[in-house]
């Protein structure tokens, strides 16, 4: 996919001042929103009331909540600072964003097993390190299995641990390296 130079020269500045990946990508996506919301102009070209503008848009016709709101300011904040040299100004006049943020739904114990009866044998322990651990989607498919120590996962104090780790932590870890790979030896020898 082709970028314009500009966008190229924003990307290469985000890049030599380190920002993570993910953030360079929402940044981009902001900027490209609102270039294309003011009919391709040159930001250059626009001023504040263009940048109310389209934080009033997000707001009154996109119903966006509040940290998306934020994010979108502070990637049009970014690009009139470092990348334009001429800062928005601070008094900015625009409908902030009333959207509640939505609460997580919190399943019970007894639906969170339900939950991990379904699901099958090549993704049962992710999806019970996922629950059981707090890892997030990345964390958990990146662990190996000698990344976990399964003693202290089961007695953290080390207060007399057991002579070998329970079953009901091994035996989900067991089927799947048999599923993955059948030649791993045995955790418990």
């Amino acid at each position: 996919m082709n970028k314009s130079p500009f966008m190229q020269h924003i990307i290469e500045t985000m890049r030599e001042k380190r920002y993570a990946k993910r953030t360079i990508e929402a940044y981009i996506y902001w900027m490209k929103f609102y270039i294309n919301f003011h009919n391709k102009q040159h930001p250059a070209q626009l001023n504040d009331s263009d940048v109310e503008a389209f934080l009033n848009f997000l707001v009154n016709k996109r119903k966006v909540a509040a940290q998306t709101q934020a994010g979108a300011l502070n990637a049009l904040s970014f690009l009139y600072k470092v990348i334009i040299e001429k800062p928005l100004t601070l008094k900015l006049n625009f409908v902030r964003s009333q959207r509640q943020q939505k609460l997580p739904v919190v399943l019970t114990v007894d639906e969170v097993k339900h939950l991990l009866e379904q699901i099958s044998a090549n993704y049962y322990l992710t999806a019970s390190l996922l629950y059981g651990s707090g890892l997030r989607l990345m964390e958990a498919t990146r662990l190996r299995v000698k990344d976990i120590d399964f003693v202290s996962i089961y007695h953290p104090m080390k207060i007399k641990p057991p002579a070998q780790p329970p079953s009901h932590l091994t035996k989900p870890t067991e089927s799947y390296i048999r599923l993955t790979n059948p030649s791993h030896p045995p955790l418990l020898q």
